[in-house]
């Protein structure tokens, strides 16, 4: 069997070859490569929305860069503008974490019911997406936040006028 299994290897060094005895469970090889491809997937998944939330960010700041540009003309701080595109991009992040959560619940029922009514569901976890999400949204809104924030308004509603 050995003899087979480096062969085998030899062969397709590009493979991953789970070698197991009679009465070997392969199980926990196999259950930590699901998991690292699990958390791959999530930062990647985390990524593509991050720079999604940046490209929304960047064209909401563009544009609203007139009403930016009137509020820091009358006395607006440009921590109030930062905060307010940040509350906006976290308030988007909310709702659409909500709607992600409830629309993959209902995908899950649909697709197996039994299943899901028997999963564990954790408010803790339903938390932790939730502020996960939310945090992704402003994080990701940041960097067009502050670029918004700290502007030449005067220069920005010249242009406009």
């Amino acid at each position: 069997a050995n003899d087979a299994i480096s062969r085998l290897r030899d062969r397709h060094p590009e493979m991953n070859i789970v070698a197991g005895g009679p009465g070997e469970d392969a199980g926990g090889e196999i259950m930590r490569t699901l998991g690292r491809h699990r958390r791959f997937a999530y930062a990647a998944t985390a990524a593509v929305v991050g720079v999604i939330v940046w490209l929304w960010a960047h064209l909401g700041s563009r544009e609203r860069r007139v009403e930016l540009a009137s509020l820091a003309v009358l006395g607006g701080p440009w921590t109030m503008l930062l905060a307010l595109q940040l509350l906006r991009a976290a308030s988007a992040g909310l709702l659409g974490a909500a709607g992600g959560i409830a629309l993959g619940a209902l995908m899950a029922l649909w697709l197996d019911r039994a299943a899901v009514l028997a999963m564990n569901w954790s408010p803790i976890t339903l938390l932790l997406a939730l502020s996960g999400l939310v945090g992704v949204s402003a994080l990701g809104a940041l960097g067009p936040s502050l670029l918004a924030a700290s502007a030449d308004h005067a220069a920005v509603l010249q242009e406009d006028a």
